[in-house]
């Protein structure tokens, strides 16, 4: 829920990371700040990216994932 990230970043500030679980495109379009964007084309290459993408250098941040869906 939005106040459980208010409050999170409240407390954690800038170790709180950000994955973009959305599209190159709709992520060109607008994102949180700093965030992870994925280079994923389908969503099966999700698992792959969080694994051992970028992401997978942050494990031990708190992680915020969001999407459109």
């Amino acid at each position: 829920k939005p106040e459980q990230v208010n409050k999170l970043v409240e407390e954690k500030g800038d170790e709180v990371i950000f994955y973009d679980g959305r599209n190159m495109y709709e992520a060109q379009i607008g994102k949180f700040k700093n965030a992870v964007v994925p280079k994923v084309k389908k969503a099966t290459d999700f698992i792959e990216d969080i694994e051992s993408g970028e992401i997978s250098k942050h494990k031990d941040k708190p992680i915020v994932t969001y999407c459109t869906g």
